[in-house]
């Protein structure tokens, strides 16, 4: 990493010149690409899935960069069939026509995506594919409902693109309640604006954070069962973006593993320095990084307008208090904590403010640091 200007964060102008890949203005585009991709999935014969019973077991496949997205799906489905991410090239033996296969893309030229949808239509899976229309994969969808991608658009601001039509194939096959999709796209404009460029740092959370983040080592927890998702999503984000080392955990089951880095002593005496090598290394100090929490826990149960208070289940209780030995372990160490501020919104709302968010702030490091935001070799495949 190059030396950090944190002061260019309040400068537009020198950002939009450090802007190689144009990214800051694509992922302001968010809310548009919800409502894009909403109209899109409306009019590409979605309504095909649906069927008077569920699948008996869902599939999703998607392409690298987009794997936190078929999480996503994934997590939100499992509560009504069996819901897996599915990374082999070839099918499961068991998958046949009482399944259903969501593929997503952006580039589409994965050989293994592609396969996939060709396997499943041979098996009579019901299939949903969003994809370039002209790909490999697109061309492998067939028949098949097929939602249009763009994929000129920066892998890292097509995030919505791809989750809007496989959410929206999920609704369909009757895995998820229906997003309130102009509620998250106006929530999503809300953020992006909070989030602009012209934001001087003391009213921008997302330059605020990068600012903490450019000489520490983000560790990201997320409270709830989509939380663990968005924390996930966010810690990628800040090692694709902004090329940050970070870790990420969902609580209560990755408590004793970050417990073990929040321990780590990052202070060292002069005594036992004396053998160390004589080389100048910036020591970076966890900063936890907490999304869902006390009264936003990210929970499946709200995830659509069906919402409804439920009882705090066991696991819940659990994870809050992993949270709070960890919140407790940070302070007595003098490491500070950056709790992600969501909405009161359904569950992918939130989602969907707690992981722009974090796209915004990697970006703001990838910038003061002198790293590249256009495309990579790697973001393709």
């Amino acid at each position: 990493m190059s030396v950090p200007e944190p002061e260019i964060l309040d400068d537009a102008d020198a950002l939009a010149a450090r802007d190689s890949g144009n990214l800051l203005w694509q992922l302001a585009t968010a809310g548009a690409e919800v409502r894009r991709a909403q109209t899109a999935s409306a009019e590409t014969g979605l309504v095909r899935l649906r069927s008077d019973v569920p699948p008996r077991a869902l599939l999703v496949a998607t392409d690298g960069v987009h794997a936190d997205s078929g999480r996503l799906v994934a997590t939100a489905a499992a509560a009504r069939a069996p819901a897996m991410v599915w990374e082999d090239s070839e099918l499961p033996q068991w998958a046949g026509s009482a399944d259903a296969l969501l593929v997503g893309c952006q580039q589409g030229m994965s050989a293994r995506l592609a396969t996939l949808v060709d396997a499943a239509q041979r098996r009579g899976l019901a299939i949903a594919v969003a994809a370039p229309a002209e790909s490999a994969v697109g061309e492998a969808a067939g028949r098949q409902p097929l939602v249009p991608v763009d994929p000129l658009t920066h892998p890292q601001a097509a995030r919505w693109s791809v989750l809007t039509a496989l959410l929206s194939a999920a609704t369909e096959l009757g895995l998820i309640a229906p997003p309130r999709w102009s509620e998250l796209a106006d929530q999503l404009d809300s953020t992006c604006y909070d989030c602009r460029p012209g934001a001087d740092s003391y009213a921008n959370q997302a330059k605020s954070l990068a600012l903490q983040l450019m000489e520490s080592l983000p560790v990201v927890v997320g409270t709830g069962t989509l939380a663990a998702v968005a924390a996930e999503t966010i810690a990628h984000s800040f090692q694709r973006i902004a090329g940050l080392r970070s870790l990420w955990a969902s609580m209560p089951n990755g408590v004793d593993r970050i417990a073990a880095v929040l321990a780590q002593d990052t202070t060292t005496s002069a005594e036992e320095d004396f053998f160390a090598d004589r080389v100048e290394e910036v020591v970076l100090k966890p900063r936890l990084i907490l999304v869902g929490g006390e009264r936003s826990p990210l929970l499946p149960a709200d995830f659509g307008p069906t919402a409804a208070l439920v009882e705090e289940s066991p696991d819940q209780a659990a994870a809050r208090e992993a949270l709070h030995r960890l919140q407790a372990m940070a302070e007595r160490s003098n490491l500070r904590s950056w709790p992600v501020e969501v909405p009161e919104a359904p569950a992918l709302t939130r989602f969907a403010v707690a992981t722009t968010f974090g796209d915004f702030a990697a970006t703001y490091v990838a910038l003061a640091t002198g790293r590249s935001t256009a495309e990579t070799e790697s973001s393709l495949l």
